[in-house]
């Protein structure tokens, strides 16, 4: 029986994971209570309780046992760490990063957590990013083996240049600059890393992000018609003027008086009006190849200072109606017929011509005179030429203001 016990207990040295059988635990227990009686007196009792609680114990669940913190170190220092909390250093990978190469980054399961011993704890280590240029400045000249240790000061608000200065006078360097576009009207830091306050060694980086300004949104080109007055005379000259909301340097200009343009290089133009009546003005301008930007219409009002406003009116155009037919058209405008003069002719009928012409101003009440055609009593006496001129009147003339 000693040998029995003996030979078990060897095999416990040799072969731990045996006991990691169930089966054989309860095996081993029912022998000791087959072979061993239930007397006090018996001299096997106190083992077969040793052995027991032997297997209780193992029976128990695992040991659990806290994730020490890794990161910062190198795989081995993280190894003899992991091991003296009895775990077991897992895979370990590359990622791109800035800290020192081989260094971990990071770690799963995280510092502190509890978890059963013999577990496994995976890491990052750092690698260089290939994709970047080779870095051809000379190395820093080496810290103390223990430096001491210096404040990273507030950069937010500050511009580009004030934060080096700020920096330099804290022994600390610049890193990266990303710009981010930004409402500010100026180039201000906006955030920082590490952030304000917080210790580092001297001659450490600290990137920062930088606000980008952002140009206001173009606003389109507005045109302003002025002019001098309103209310003119027949004859009389006014200056017309085209502001813009925007001092372009090529900039064209267009003035459509009556439904007629006239172009201008200059903002402004001076136009005489010869007619009587109400006449639209509009300004226009633009960049020279693009779409044209127009003001809002103007009205000028034109007026004969002989007579009282409104007492004018423009003749109708009569000619090759009827004399009835004339007449009856002249007093619808408030005119009347003056003389009416006869020529023969061999074919043409109705009124031949008329004075003033059709379209002139008159007065109310104003006589107009009018030749008609008559028909010819023999061949002899019907040898007329007429020649019958449409006599159209401009409103006006203008020109660029020199």
């Amino acid at each position: 029986m000693m040998l029995f016990i003996a030979s078990l207990s060897k095999m416990r040295q040799h072969s731990r994971s045996l006991w990691h059988s169930v089966a054989f635990r309860v095996a081993l227990l029912l022998c000791c209570l087959t072979l061993a009686p239930m007397s006090a007196a018996n001299p096997f009792e106190e083992l077969r309780l040793r052995l027991q609680q032997e297997i209780q114990n193992q029976l128990q669940p695992s040991e659990i046992t806290s994730v020490p913190n890794v990161i910062g170190m190198q795989p081995a220092q993280a190894e003899q760490l992991l091991s003296q909390a009895g775990l077991v250093l897992g895979k370990v990978e590359e990622v791109v990063s800035q800290q020192p190469s081989g260094m971990i980054v990071a770690q799963t399961p995280a510092a502190n957590t509890q978890i059963s011993a013999q577990s496994r704890v995976d890491v990052l280590i750092a690698k260089p990013d290939r994709s970047k240029p080779i870095n051809t400045t000379p190395p820093a000249i080496p810290e103390p083996e223990n430096p001491q240790m210096t404040r990273v000061p507030s950069l937010t608000g500050l511009s580009l240049e004030q934060g080096k200065q700020a920096l330099s006078r804290a022994k600390l360097r610049l890193g990266d600059v990303v710009s981010k576009p930004s409402q500010r009207s100026s180039a201000v830091i906006l955030d920082q890393h590490p952030p304000a306050n917080k210790a580092v060694t001297p001659n450490s980086v600290v990137d920062i992000i930088v606000a980008e300004p952002q140009a206001p949104a173009d606003k389109p080109l507005k045109i302003i018609l002025h002019l001098e007055r309103n209310q003119l005379n027949i004859g009389d000259s006014i200056q017309l003027r085209a502001e813009t909301s925007k001092s372009l340097d090529n900039l064209e200009y267009s003035f459509n008086i009556n439904g007629k343009a006239y172009k201008s290089d200059k903002p402004t133009i001076r136009f005489t009006f010869n007619n009587a009546g109400r006449f639209p003005v509009t300004a226009s301008a633009r960049v020279r190849g693009e779409k044209w930007t127009h003001s809002r219409s103007q009205w000028v009002k034109v007026v004969d200072t002989e007579q009282p406003t409104g007492t004018f009116v423009k003749v109708p155009d009569v000619v090759g109606s009827d004399l009835q037919t004339a007449i009856q058209r002249l007093q619808e405008v408030g005119l009347k017929v003056g003389q009416v003069e006869q020529k023969t002719t061999q074919s043409l009928k109705g009124i031949l011509e008329q004075q003033p012409a059709a379209g002139t101003t008159v007065k109310k009440g104003s006589a107009i005179n009018l030749v008609e055609a008559t028909q010819a009593l023999s061949p002899e006496n019907s040898d007329y030429d007429l020649t019958l001129a449409a006599n159209k009147e401009s409103v006006g003339n203008g020109e660029p203001v020199a």
